[in-house]
């Protein structure tokens, strides 16, 4: 009776929500990019930072968030050091080491960050892309069709950094000629640096901004540290949130409207 009951138990701890490897404790990790994530001494903030934490609150987990270079967080779900990350885009490479809710946290819209008044400015069409030094993101995939173009030789190069701030550096200092990032953060360059009147955003022929990529990007899970169980049950929590109305004023609460 003994051994059935040891048995019955750990059949439970394989099915049931919360068995991560740290029990319901979660180690969840990110990168910073204003405003949707963004540290402020030693705490961490941002809109997609709060629904993470309400999703997680509602699940009943304890977690940490913490923000840590890019190809770094994606090597500690890889390994299981970290149980989650966000907000990481789906590859078939990346599938198999992380579960994907069906939920998207987030939709990422990339575009090109220029400095303004110069001469040599990337085209919207990329058709003056072999001029043009790029800055990355170290780690970081922008979605399929940036995917083929960045393995393409298309440029005259590309420079990966681990920061979106090291790049800002690098353009400003004349190293770069532009550097990819989600529209988002772009338009808060542009709106809260001091020098945000010397950046601009690659345009289309109608002053629109040149989308050089649109994909759907995740809270995704460590297949080595948590069960599916806990991805669905947070692709579930997520829907709530949306359809309520807690995730729109999340965002509101952050000045994001409109993306």
């Amino acid at each position: 009776m003994k051994s059935f009951s040891i048995a019955l138990l750990a059949a439970l701890l394989l099915v049931l929500p919360g068995t991560a490897a740290r029990a319901d404790h979660l180690e969840v990790v990110t990168l910073e990019a204003p405003p949707l994530v963004y540290t402020l001494g030693d705490s961490v903030h941002g809109a997609l930072v709060d629904v993470v934490r309400e999703g997680l609150n509602r699940m009943g987990y304890h977690f940490e968030i913490r923000v840590v270079p890019w190809k770094r967080a994606v090597n500690s779900v890889r390994t299981g050091e970290a149980d989650a990350i966000f907000y990481a885009v789906k590859t078939a490479e990346r599938e198999r080491f992380l579960r994907y809710p069906q939920e998207p946290l987030w939709v990422e819209r990339t575009v090109a960050v220029v400095l303004s008044g110069t001469d040599r400015v990337l085209k919207s069409d990329l058709s003056n892309a072999s001029d043009i030094r790029l800055g990355v993101g170290r780690g970081y995939y922008y979605g399929p069709r940036l995917e083929r173009i960045l393995t393409g030789d298309v440029f005259k190069r590309i420079e990966p950094a681990a920061k979106a701030a090291d790049n800002m550096a690098k353009l400003l200092g004349g190293r770069l000629d532009a550097f990819l990032t989600d529209y988002l953060h772009a338009t808060r360059i542009l709106r809260d640096f001091v020098l945000g009147e010397r950046f601009d955003i690659v345009r289309n022929e109608d002053h629109s901004p040149a989308f050089l990529d649109t994909v759907p990007a995740y809270l995704a899970f460590s297949k080595q540290a948590v069960t599916e169980e806990l991805a669905d049950g947070f692709s579930h929590v997520l829907k709530r949130m949306k359809t309520d109305g807690t995730y729109d004023a999340i965002m509101r609460r952050h000045g994001i409207e409109g993306f």
